[in-house]
């Protein structure tokens, strides 16, 4: 992720979701921004999660992030929800 990578996020579904997202924003020339339009806020909530220990709060800011990626026009939240059960499979080895 740009310079902004954080070298203690773990290895898991939900940081490969947030790098996924903060990738896709960059790819659309999202800026990151703390207190920027919305998706410049989201794609900073993607990089300050991905550092979490609590994996309850992560979520929550993910789940967060999903909805405003699917307010946005970015991915609706079927799409979230297929990739999460994507990222799943690979990390945890769930069906």
């Amino acid at each position: 992720m740009e310079n902004e990578s954080k070298s203690n996020s773990s290895d898991n579904a939900e940081s490969s979701l947030l790098r996924k997202y903060y990738k896709h924003l960059a790819t659309l020339g999202i800026q990151t921004i703390e207190r920027g339009t919305r998706l410049q806020h989201v794609k900073w909530m993607c990089l300050m999660a991905q550092g979490f220990e609590d994996p309850r709060k992560m979520n929550r800011w993910l789940g967060w992030i999903q909805c405003a990626l699917d307010q946005e026009g970015i991915y609706s939240l079927n799409e979230s929800i297929e990739h999460t059960r994507e990222e799943m499979r690979k990390y945890d080895g769930t069906k």
